[in-house]
């Protein structure tokens, strides 16, 4: 590290020029070019999110340490801390809570250190990223605290999450995992891998998804276009890290996949929900991503094949969205974890079809697909013809010097796997699913006081809307949840989750078998609830049937 002085309009600056790898978040600067402190604390640190005269060498960020008066003085300004463990608690990141409630909490609130008490043996509390303080709902720990409500007297059927590789059946001529021993085995890949991923990984995932775009629409991605990822979780948080800086929104679809609404909280990122029109086969609804959309917003995520809803979008409405996205000046991520997988005479179309319209950055991954879920390799894709996101492009490979990619073992069969060798295992797998999702939709359809809007045209999942009013003693989608795990034992995913309250998230990538059974307690434990409109559970008629003269009866 070293530092400098320098002149900004009125202001003499002491600037420390840090690698791209230790450099933190630091002072922005506003219009006038005159530096903003952020904190009262005359040491402090910011960022510069797309830094520029700063930045011509391999650098991203600079110290403010002190600003001075316009007319020189012989006062020494303060040396700059000789590395980032002594800097003052008040550089943490800020925080939403207030700060009695964050020191309730065991945080740091409003930039000011809160030292606890010290325990026995010297130490208090140590505070941690007041953004992980907070109790959030995640789908994972959903998950997990239904899984622990189970009935023991039934077996567990799980239908909540999305891994098609738990079932043999569907990884029937698989054998991807001798190509990786292969690997393993010759030595090649045991050093570090580079950061945006190995050259040969980068052109197999381009050729990949070129396929089915033309030349004409100019969304044709290149070697140098793709980087690889630990998962589509990585690639979409490195995106909307690039994207978007603190003090501004992102457009989310509702339903949608709770990591996003994660990834915004952590960027200090406002999400703005725009709704999926079940009636519509859950379209966009573009009118709402007009009224939704500022001169803050930053970009616009669409989800196709979709989940959580099972709809495949048409290329009339990938149409409507790119325009509405380019009316709006936003770029599009598009995440297509899910590409391809579409039955019942579906045809999925990636949005980079669409990249003379507005540029897009494709995520992608391997896990659902080709069942390896624990391989965590995914992929960002730019598609942008007329180079609108090369400041964002900079931007994701600084993030990946910094963050790295997947394991170099795996990059190593991604050739093979992204071939049409596998268009036969592709095939097989989409034919038992769209025989598991028939099956499901007749069973659910069957089920009183259910509706399921629209029938799964790919992915694994379908959104069933419960009419809690016919069910006596359930509250809500949670309460629903709850329940049938501790009475059936079926794992669900309430729609509360993703942003749909009184909903559920099935899950159809399972043998016929198992679906038709968890169909059948579903449709029993309803039932029960039910019987409850009629009866008491002490065999007395329920208020609402006595004569008119008869006084309220209470249960």
């Amino acid at each position: 590290m070293f530092t400098y002085k320098r002149r900004v309009k009125e202001h003499w600056i002491h600037v420390a020029v840090l690698p791209a790898a230790e450099s933190r978040v630091l002072a922005d600067f506003s219009s006038s070019a005159r530096p903003r402190r952020l904190f009262k604390r005359p040491w402090t640190v910011g960022h510069l999110p797309r830094p520029r005269s700063l930045c011509s060498s391999p650098v991203i960020g600079f110290s403010l340490y002190q600003t001075h008066s316009a007319i020189p003085t012989r006062a020494k300004s303060p040396s700059p801390p000789r590395n980032f463990s002594s800097l003052p608690a008040s550089m943490a990141p800020t925080t939403q809570m207030t700060f009695a409630a964050a020191a309730a909490n065991g945080v740091h609130g409003e930039g000011k250190p809160h030292r606890g008490v010290r325990q026995q043996g010297g130490y208090g509390v140590v505070k941690c990223n007041p953004l992980l303080a907070e109790q959030k709902t995640s789908l994972r720990g959903v998950v997990a605290e239904l899984l622990a409500c189970a009935n023991p007297a039934k077996p567990t059927i799980s239908l909540g999450v999305g891994d098609l590789s738990n079932f043999a059946c569907f990884r029937e001529a698989h054998g991807f995992g001798r190509y990786v021993a292969e690997a393993v085995s010759s030595g090649d890949f045991d050093g570090y891998p580079p950061s945006c991923g190995h050259s040969f990984a980068r052109r197999a995932v381009a050729e990949y998804l070129s396929r089915g775009v033309g030349e004409e629409a100019g969304g044709r991605a290149g070697e140098g276009d793709v980087f690889l990822t630990c998962g589509g979780t990585q690639a979409l948080h490195v995106c909307l890290t690039a994207v978007a800086g603190r003090g501004c929104n992102v457009l989310l679809p509702r339903p949608g996949f709770p990591p996003y609404e994660a990834a915004c909280e952590l960027n200090g990122v406002e999400p703005r929900y725009y709704d999926l029109l079940p009636e519509r086969g859950w379209e966009a609804d573009l009118a709402r991503v007009r009224l939704l959309a500022d001169d803050r917003t930053a970009a616009m995520v669409v989800i196709n094949p979709n989940n959580p809803c099972g709809a495949v979008y048409s290329r009339r409405h990938l149409l409507q969205i790119a325009e509405t996205a380019r009316e709006l000046s936003l770029p599009i991520v598009a995440d297509e974890v899910y590409a391809h997988m579409v039955f019942g005479g579906s045809e999925f179309v990636p949005m980079a079809a669409f990249a003379s319209v507005a540029p897009v950055l494709t995520i992608g991954a391997l896990s659902k697909r080709w069942l390896v879920p624990g391989w965590r390799l995914g992929w960002i894709a730019i598609s942008d013809p007329f180079g609108a996101l090369r400041q964002v492009k900079v931007a994701i490979e600084r993030m990946m010097n910094v963050t790295l990619g997947p394991t170099s073992i795996v990059q190593a069969v991604v050739p093979y796997l992204l071939s049409s060798a596998c268009d036969e295992f592709h095939k097989h797998v989409m034919e038992l699913l769209e025989i598991s999702s028939n099956s499901v939709y007749k069973k659910i359809t069957e089920i009183e006081g259910f509706k399921c809007h629209f029938k799964p045209q790919g992915a694994m999942f379908t959104m069933v809307e419960i009419n809690t009013s016919e069910l006596v003693g359930v509250k809500d989608d949670m309460d629903f949840a709850r329940k049938l795990m501790k009475e059936e034992s079926v794992l669900v995913l309430p729609g509360s989750v993703l942003g749909l309250k009184n909903w559920i998230r099935i899950f159809f990538g399972a043998p016929v078998g198992i679906l038709e059974e968890a169909c059948d307690r579903i449709k029993l434990f309803c039932e029960r609830q039910q019987q409850y409109t009629i009866t008491s559970c002490v065999g007395f008629p329920m208020p609402e049937l006595l004569p008119p003269t008869t006084p309220p009866f209470i249960v």
